[in-house]
């Protein structure tokens, strides 16, 4: 292992009110194993305001090291300021390859990352791997075609980037003998904002679909909102999230944060139950 944050494989650890984005916690995991294969150094990158909770939270998750831009100026989460910051810092240590998660945010981060550095982006991918030929190559996995087939792709510009889908992997607990990562802090002075900050507002409806263990999803199949809203009871009476398809979003059956498929999110449950779906490659690709 490389011992040095320079020429390292990143990974960008998103997170929200002091808590982290499951998906990063799944690369970092995952990243270790690529770290090793690739034999280089596992760096994790953390950009925001009072930090203390998020720094915590990956601590223990296997990074040799731990990038940290924290000032006031990024506590608003405006996406053209932290692509700034994640660009300075990846013009001062030159990551072989950065990894983010493909969360709404992850999705508005990566592309303008991606411009400014002029490297390519895989989006959305289902697999990473190291070439076994050459260590220091990235395979990207990602659907194409409508999920009719799994295209392999390979940057040839660096640092290589990809956004990685959430439940491709699976996130380890926390190991206290990891705890041996070393904290960089950096300081990135921040662009004017873009955007003015008005507020925050949350929208409960069950667990998270990301996180459920049990999930009843609906289509067009069934037909108006009086029938879909019999997902929710039995939802309820089993201890499950209601989940839907792009169509049944479309067409005003249910809202947005509960679309499952290729432009909605990616499930891992124990039980799925599918009601009137008829079961497009689009939504099968969640």
């Amino acid at each position: 292992m490389m011992h040095s944050p320079h020429n390292g494989l990143w990974i960008y650890i998103d997170h929200r009110h002091g808590q982290v984005e499951t998906v990063s916690l799944q690369l970092l995991t995952y990243g270790k194993q690529l770290a090793k294969d690739s034999q280089r150094s596992l760096v994790a990158v953390v950009v925001g305001d009072h930090l203390s909770s998020v720094i915590q939270s990956i601590q223990s998750h296997g990074a040799d090291y731990i990038l940290v831009v924290e000032e006031k100026a990024y506590s608003d989460h405006d996406v053209l300021c932290y692509a700034h910051a994640l660009c300075t810092l990846a013009h001062r240590y030159q990551p072989s390859a950065i990894l983010i998660g493909a969360t709404a945010y992850g999705r508005q981060l990566a592309p303008r990352l991606s411009c400014v550095l002029e490297t390519g982006l895989s989006a959305d991918c289902t697999m990473i791997k190291i070439d076994e030929q050459q260590p220091e190559t990235i395979i990207w996995t990602r659907p194409a075609m409508g999920g009719q087939l799994m295209a392999d792709i390979v940057c040839k510009t660096r640092p290589q980037m990809g956004t990685v889908r959430t439940n491709v992997f699976t996130a380890s607990t926390a190991d206290h003998d990891l705890y041996q990562n070393k904290i960089i802090s950096e300081i990135v002075p921040s662009l004017a904002p873009s955007t003015q900050l008005l507020g925050y507002f949350t929208e409960h409806h069950g667990a998270h679909l990301d996180q459920a263990s049990i999930i009843v999803a609906g289509g067009l199949g069934m037909i108006n909102q009086q029938n879909f809203a019999l997902l929710d009871e039995l939802a309820q009476l089993i201890g499950g999230t209601v989940g839907a398809t792009k169509g049944a979003v479309d067409g005003g059956l249910a809202n947005y944060h509960q679309q499952i498929g290729q432009s909605g999110k990616t499930v891992a449950p124990d039980l799925y139950i599918a009601c009137g779906i008829s079961g497009a490659a689009h939504h099968l690709c969640g």
